[in-house]
């Protein structure tokens, strides 16, 4: 019996195969790299935050000695172009800008949601006279 050659076998290049098998198993180990790399970053990113947490923690819970009062009765001074009275003095000035807040305080608040009631009211007035007006076809 001779052997069918009407349907063709497909055939295997083991070479190209062989090349292919190469490169996805190059591009696998450099994909672990790669993960194990963005892990160290990952760690190395939480390690940072948490010292800079530490940091923080201890900078505004520090103990009272000595060193500690005399650091904070005698400042450093600050250099010139830090000081922001040089650069914007207007912003001295800022208590002219308060003589308004005690009268503001007073307000009662009852007073203050009858004012805004009124208010309400008078804007729902003109709209509504507005749409009106819009529908009559008269402008006012």
């Amino acid at each position: 019996m001779e052997p069918d050659t009407s349907s063709p076998q497909p055939t295997v290049d083991h070479n190209a195969s062989s090349i292919i098998l190469a490169l996805l198993d190059a591009m696998s180990r450099d994909l672990a790299r790669a993960n194990v790399g963005l892990a160290k970053i990952g760690l190395y990113e939480v390690s940072i935050s948490e010292r800079l947490d530490r940091m923080e923690s201890r900078r505004n819970s520090r103990a009272f000695t000595p060193d500690t009062l005399l650091s904070m009765t005698n400042p450093q001074r600050p250099s010139p172009n830090d000081i922001l009275a040089d650069k914007s003095p207007e912003l001295l000035e800022f208590s002219k800008d308060l003589s308004s807040l005690e009268p503001a305080s007073k307000i009662q608040l009852k007073f203050l949601a009858k004012e805004m009631q009124y208010i309400s009211k008078g804007t729902e007035k003109v709209v509504h006279e507005l749409s009106r007006s819009k529908n009559d076809r008269t402008y006012v």
